[in-house]
């Protein structure tokens, strides 16, 4: 599916096929799969991007407080991030282990100003970020690790925690 300016234009555009339609929201709530797709796909990759593995115990209590056991469980996965990241910087272990917990502040600036949450709007705005710093420094920094490549991965595994029976479902996934 390609990424509209509307994010509604799927079910605006969806036309009838069928007498009836059933929507299910995979997130938890009609399959237990937002447990597994935390702990096994979107937390090893925070782990990993955020290079966490000497406070990585830490790491996965934080984001799992916070994305499956907290008043914040379902928030955006944007402000998630930033959440459990500020959890993980104030914990005694962490702070005695002397591993430093960046926050991109360019993030959380983002997510104060953005609307819309969502991959698109990552890209759009990094795409600008990188236009204004110039060429040569646009080059230096996709040499660097992306946030953005450890996306598809973790989009990867995400979609192979759908029970196999619902795989067999038609269905149309809007985002």
């Amino acid at each position: 599916m390609t990424a509209s300016a509307d994010p509604q234009s799927p079910l605006r555009d969806f036309r009838k096929t069928q007498e009836f339609f059933i929507g299910i929201d995979s997130d938890g709530c009609a399959f237990d799969t937002m447990e597994v797709k935390h702990k096994e796909c979107f937390i090893p990759n925070i782990v990993n991007h955020y290079d966490l593995a000497g406070v990585s115990k830490y790491a996965r209590e934080a984001a799992e407080f916070v994305n499956l056991y907290s008043k914040s469980r379902g928030i955006n996965r944007f402000p998630a991030l930033v959440e459990a990241l500020e959890w993980l910087r104030d914990r005694p272990e962490v702070i005695a282990r002397g591993v430093e917990i960046r926050i991109p502040q360019s993030l959380v600036d983002w997510i104060k100003r953005e609307t819309k949450l969502a991959n698109p709007a990552l890209e759009k705005a990094a795409a600008a970020r990188l236009h204004r710093v110039g060429p040569k420094m646009a080059r230096a920094v996709r040499a660097r690790r992306s946030p953005l490549r450890s996306v598809r991965p973790t989009v990867r595994c995400a979609e192979n925690t759908i029970p196999p029976r619902a795989r067999r479902v038609r269905a149309t996934v809007l985002e």
